[in-house]
């Protein structure tokens, strides 16, 4: 009777957490077959994308790729480096990309440009950042939006930082054009291989809010799971299985 009560009890935990969890998983699939615009040979045309009624999107698809480059817009418009463009899609690690004949490891560093083109926004709007390998600088227009850690050339000059986080920033016309540096070396993958959404500031933060419950959520869900497995073993200890 005993063992029957506390199983009784931990099953009433369990099958709660798995009611909770539901909502929000389904939720992340909400709108999967929608058609979201995509970066076509670095860039990405907003122009018909209305933030209000359709919510962040995330900045993926064609981007230009410079490799082993930190560069910035004055040398991005010289001729010579304008032949080591290549393209590469974000998000995507850049491991086995082929580069003058070789396949490149997760080591490195790159240059990474996308132009987008929109209306004029008047609310204020931001980017949300996830994982990336291992740091970056963000720029648009020109200006320092964002950044993990320290970009460097070499493992002794850079230094990874992993740091989810939200950066304001509005337009002030209609075109943004964004350079990232990105380098890596203290990680097996290389790039930006988590998607950059772009969206009106209430959006943003909402969705950083929802994932960050999510989390909360599945972690929860596994802790009882655990204390579950544990009660069992310690009032069945006889079966070892």
């Amino acid at each position: 009777m005993v063992r029957l009560s506390v199983l009784r009890l931990f099953r009433t935990p369990i099958f709660i957490g798995i009611c909770v969890i539901l909502p929000f998983i389904s939720c992340t699939r909400e709108g999967f077959s929608k058609e979201y615009p995509t970066a076509k040979q670095g860039v990405l045309d907003l122009t018909r994308w209305d933030f209000e009624q359709e919510g962040p999107i995330s900045l993926s698809g064609e981007w230009e790729f410079y490799w082993e480059k930190l560069l910035d817009d004055n040398n991005l418009a010289e001729e010579n480096i304008q032949r080591d463009r290549l393209f590469i899609e974000v998000p995507k690690i850049w491991n086995g990309q082929v580069i003058n004949g070789r396949k490149i490891s997760g080591d490195g560093y790159a240059t990474y440009r996308l132009k987008i083109l929109l209306q004029p926004q008047s609310k204020p709007m931001a980017f949300k950042f996830m994982s990336m390998g291992s740091a970056f600088r963000f720029y648009v227009n020109g200006e320092e939006v964002s950044s993990e850690g320290i970009v460097g050339t070499t493992r002794e000059t850079m230094t990874p930082e992993w740091r989810p986080h939200v950066a304001r920033y509005t337009p002030e016309g209609g075109q943004m054009e964004i350079i990232l540096h990105v380098s890596n070396f203290n990680h097996r993958k290389g790039g930006v291989f988590e998607p950059i959404k772009f969206g009106l500031v209430t959006d943003i933060n909402r969705l950083r809010e929802h994932n960050l419950v999510l989390s909360f959520v599945v972690f929860g869900s596994i802790l009882i799971i655990g204390i579950y497995h544990i009660a069992i073993f310690i009032h069945r200890k006889r079966e070892r299985a």
